[in-house]
């Protein structure tokens, strides 16, 4: 099983996870430490990657890619990071 997060281009990706574990030698610099996939039913197809410490620069175009057993998947989704100041 692959799960590939990525921007406009596979490599380096936002996150990567293959057969049970995160690929960080594909993961582009500036989400290292700041990705987690939530994962409990990812044997339905069902995820979530949290982008932590989000940041004006995530705004933007991510795609999700799944294979599992020859299948292939594919979503995206357009990310705004809004940010509310204290009062």
């Amino acid at each position: 099983m692959e799960v590939r997060w990525d921007r406009s281009h596979r490599y380096p990706a936002v996150h990567v996870y293959m057969d049970g574990d995160h690929v960080a030698g594909e993961q582009m610099a500036e989400y290292r430490g700041r990705t987690v996939l939530v994962s409990d039913a990812i044997d339905e197809g069902r995820l979530t990657l949290q982008i932590l410490s989000a940041r004006p620069s995530d705004d933007g175009q991510y795609r999700c890619l799944f294979e599992k057993d020859d299948v292939y998947q594919e979503a995206s989704l357009d990310l705004k990071v809004v940010w509310v100041l204290p009062h």
